[in-house]
């Protein structure tokens, strides 16, 4: 049964591109087509925007009434919206407030300015530990008026609740560009935007809303045409990212640990549609024909038998393989690659290739 989801207030959909989907956890993230980067979750089918701003303005901290703190200390504070004690958006942190020491007394913070986003119903206050610059989730704000708060919370206290990962939005939060080429992989979001189609971005663990603007590399070389990153493969222990000439992979288990490799050149996926992965060996549309990664390294799986389909223009039409799109058909073991004929302008081909 279809149901239609109702878009968050101001959102669109263009008829000209793709839309483009990741799954973590229970959440559908949607980028390219909207106008905004949006997400489902599965289990409502409520959308939401995937980031929100930010505060501009840091709060004022400032001594109390006698308490538990002591020590110097800074504060910042987060917009968030919640659903009871889960958090599923929350904004970048504001700027750092002045420190302030305290000895035996309470945190007086004020100027906790609440958000012009109307979804927005908290917001989330961290606080340093005495003299450092590591910051823990102090208190959460159930609402979007309150704009003070009282700190009397030891060093101890802050310590238990874990130290907190960056905060950040993902390229679109403002309209002037978007997510176009994204995927899960390592319980993380990786995606590319338009307006930087060479920088690929990744989120914080598990935090599809948090994305750092130093969680990213650089699929090199940059501006080497237009398109950028054209698809991303997930596999076990690789993340290949595709490009029409060349292949990259990214490595690694953690943010301390990922790093990006050279894999080929001259040859690359031509679109995320027209990659699909089969027990962990990517397949992908090339320029000239179909390919297969894996230990014997790049094959061509079409060139010896009907290279000419992929080659000349007798076939299909290939000004538009960057719309074909393929498809893993299970109880067959064949993958579908559907294309557009010869003279055609619409998909309205296919041909299947026997894993066996």
């Amino acid at each position: 049964v279809l149901s239609s989801l109702t878009l968050p207030s101001g959102v669109t959909v263009s008829s000209a591109r793709r839309s483009r989907f990741a799954i973590l956890d229970r959440w559908v993230i949607v980028v390219n087509a909207v106008s905004r980067n949006i997400f489902m979750d599965a289990a409502t089918l409520q959308t939401r925007l995937l980031n929100i701003a930010g505060p501009s303005a840091k709060l004022t901290s400032a001594a109390g009434a006698a308490g538990n703190p002591n020590g110097e200390y800074r504060y910042k504070f987060t917009y968030a919206i919640m659903s009871g004690t889960d958090v599923l958006v929350e904004s970048p942190f504001s700027a750092e407030s002045t420190p302030i020491t305290l000895t035996n007394l309470k945190g007086a913070l004020s100027d906790i300015t609440v958000s012009p986003t109307t979804s927005v119903n908290a917001r989330r206050i961290y606080r340093t530990t005495n003299g450092s610059s590591t910051y823990y989730l102090l208190a959460t704000i159930a609402d979007n008026t309150t704009t003070t708060y009282t700190d009397d919370s030891t060093d101890y206290d802050l310590a238990l609740l874990g130290e907190v990962e960056p905060r950040g939005n993902a390229p679109g939060v403002d309209g002037t560009d978007r997510l176009q080429v994204i995927t899960t992989w390592k319980d993380r979001l990786w995606a590319t935007s338009a307006n930087e189609p060479d920088r690929i971005r990744f989120t914080a663990n598990r935090e599809i809303y948090a994305w750092p603007s130093n969680y990213s590399f650089n699929a090199k070389p940059i501006g080497e045409d237009e398109i950028g990153v054209t698809a991303f493969v997930p596999r076990r222990n690789e993340l290949l990212v595709g490009k029409r000439s060349r292949i990259l992979k990214i490595i690694g288990d953690g943010v301390d640990s990922f790093e990006i490799l050279g894999v080929t050149e001259g040859i690359g996926p031509i679109s995320q549609e027209a990659t699909v992965v089969v027990r962990d060996v990517p397949y992908f549309l090339g320029e000239d024909g179909f390919y297969q990664y894996g230990g014997s390294g790049l094959v061509s799986l079409t060139r010896d038998r009907v290279h000419p389909w992929f080659t000349t223009d007798d076939y299909f039409n290939r000004a538009l393989f960057s719309e074909a799109f393929a498809k893993w058909n299970p109880k067959y073991d064949v993958i579908d690659l559907h294309l557009a004929a010869a003279g055609s302008t619409s998909i309205d081909r296919w041909v299947s290739l026997d894993l066996r």
